[in-house]
């Protein structure tokens, strides 16, 4: 089963009608999902303010050092045996 294909091979053949259709729904589809996108992100931007640069760039995890993570997890390993 190939999928635009008939059994015997060759192409399946769409009536004019079924291919402006399609394209219809093509651009509309297309339309709508910039449109609703678009509506979303304003309301976005108005309910919840717009993102700050630090949380978009910034990191606010705290980093440790290698050796502290070796110690730690030598510690956490000991405690389960």
């Amino acid at each position: 089963e190939r999928p635009g294909l008939n059994e015997d091979g060759t192409p399946i053949r769409l009536t004019k009608r079924k291919r402006v259709k399609r394209v219809a729904q093509k651009v509309v589809g297309g339309v709508f999902r910039q449109t609703f996108g678009r509506v979303g992100r304003f309301a976005s931007r108005r309910l919840l303010g717009r993102i700050p640069d630090t949380a978009k760039a910034g990191s606010f995890q705290e980093t440790r050092a290698e050796e502290e993570n070796k110690l730690l997890h030598r510690r956490l390993t000991k405690r389960k045996r």
